[in-house]
């Protein structure tokens, strides 16, 4: 009975600590989330410190996380870690603990800034019912699904009519809306873009009674009936009157997709891919820049106007401003980017 109540706790104290940025709360020693390199993929145990550490030593070292071996997200250095936790490290042990720590970071460098908990305090902020335990498992269990077959992503691409990107990509694109230099409203345009449930008019047709299904833009600008229904594809690509604004900004912004073909501007518009990104990570400031544009546009459609370009541009350069104020993140991209823009910053 033991073993089987230690067996289990073993595998939801691993799915906790897969969770969110937990990992920098997880123990190292024996710990299956912690590989010795890319090619050993043993344990770190007693056999990884060799005869040099004696048992007080191991004990020691059983009771370290991985987030004390560093300070402000950079690692510690060997004379701090030794006068920290009273542990005599050699300097090969020192470098291939942070190996090992350093390989499993990469593993998970495109989480986001949560906030890490503790195993011993997530069990004590409840007294009863197991729905905490199910969702830490039901989130193992869901993580584990390949983003490239979900249905939402499926949709999405035979709504815009391009090849699907990249798996990396696509968790750019899909986890966008829990990025927390978005403000509220842009987090939740972005959420309801990528998963089709914005309240498009062709939509919103079906369940409300006499709700016009033609585009709000369309209607705004006077276009001659009849006028086109106000879809997804329609709304933030094909409508004269949003693409007078993305023509501008391309001419203004974006030069790199002035002479795609049709397939790459819906690609970039819709996602953030210029044509030559390849199968590499998409460039963030690149990308908050269009979801900025296609918000600006949302917005017109909500408000029910049309913006003069000269407003238009100075909203989305503010927009984008606040963004990098607030992301190390994007500043980094930015900075790192061949495009006009990140060499022409806003």
């Amino acid at each position: 009975m033991l073993a089987g109540i230690s067996s289990s706790f073993g595998k939801f104290a691993t799915a906790y600590y897969r969770k969110d940025k937990n990992y920098l709360k997880a123990y190292i020693f024996n710990n299956p989330l912690f590989r010795r390199g890319r090619d050993d993929e043993r344990l770190i145990c007693e056999n990884f410190f060799g005869r040099n550490y004696d048992r007080d030593d191991l004990v020691k070292i059983a009771q370290l996380k991985f987030e004390d071996f560093f300070v402000r997200g950079r690692a510690k250095s060997l004379d701090n870690l030794v006068l920290d936790t009273g542990i005599h490290f050699n300097l090969n042990t020192y470098l291939r603990i942070h190996e090992s720590l350093q390989f499993y970071s990469n593993k998970v460098r495109n989480l986001q800034n949560t906030p890490s908990v503790s195993l011993e305090f997530f069990i004590k902020s409840f007294t009863k019912g197991s729905k905490p335990y199910r969702r830490i498992l039901e989130h193992g269990d869901n993580s584990k699904l390949n983003i490239v077959i979900l249905n939402t992503v499926e949709t999405f691409f035979k709504l815009i009519n391009t090849p699907k990107l990249t798996a990396a990509q696509l968790k750019l694109c899909w986890g966008a809306w829990n990025c927390t230099f978005y403000g509220n409203r842009q987090r939740e345009f972005l959420f309801k873009f990528f998963n089709n449930i914005l309240g498009l008019n062709i939509r919103v047709n079906k369940f409300v009674a006499g709700h016009p299904a033609e585009c709000t833009l369309c209607t705004v600008g006077r276009e001659p009936a009849p006028v086109m229904a106000e879809s997804f594809l329609h709304l933030f690509f094909d409508c004269q009157f949003s693409s007078r604004y993305r023509t501008i900004c391309e001419e203004l912004y974006f030069p790199e997709i002035i002479n795609g073909s049709q397939e790459q501007k819906r690609l970039f518009w819709f996602t953030g891919r210029l044509p030559n990104d390849g199968e590499g990570d998409l460039n963030l400031f690149m990308q908050c820049a269009v979801m900025n544009i296609n918000f600006a546009i949302w917005n017109m459609k909500l408000m029910k106007m049309l913006m003069p370009m000269s407003t238009f541009k100075a909203d989305f350069l503010y927009n984008l401003k606040n963004c990098s104020r607030r992301s190390a993140k994007i500043r980094e991209s930015r900075d790192n980017g061949h495009y006009f823009l990140c060499r022409e910053p806003p």
